[in-house]
């Protein structure tokens, strides 16, 4: 019976393995918008942060994925929508966090700077 369970362990483990990407190995374009959320949101990344968003009106979550500590992937939910943007300095998602206003900081700083590319 243990052998079984150990068996199921470490295909368990193999299977969920092989799903991620790592970030390394991400296009430096996408063919679409929700292929690009996907690649990202399941790559394995060095970091991978979440920002709190309760003080905002409009911004409901903020993500940052960066697989080498300079630049990265931004996740933006609104109310309404999801966006991503590439290539964004760490700098950057540091000021960001610390923002007295996520939604101006977005507006002035990543809007338009950071386009994600499509194919």
């Amino acid at each position: 019976m243990n052998k079984y369970i150990l068996i199921l362990l470490l295909l368990s483990f193999t299977i969920a393995s092989c799903s991620s990407q790592d970030c390394k190995d991400l296009p430096s374009q996408f063919s679409s918008f929700s292929q690009a959320v996907n690649k990202v949101k399941s790559a394995n990344f060095t970091i991978k942060e979440k920002v709190k968003t309760t003080k905002s009106s409009w911004i409901k979550s903020i993500s940052f994925y960066s697989c080498n500590s300079e630049k990265g992937f931004l996740l933006v939910e609104t109310q309404s929508e999801e966006y991503i943007y590439q290539n964004v300095p760490i700098s950057v998602w540091e000021q960001f966090k610390e923002a007295d206003s996520f939604g101006t900081f977005y507006n002035k700083f990543i809007k338009e700077n950071y386009l994600l590319k499509l194919i």
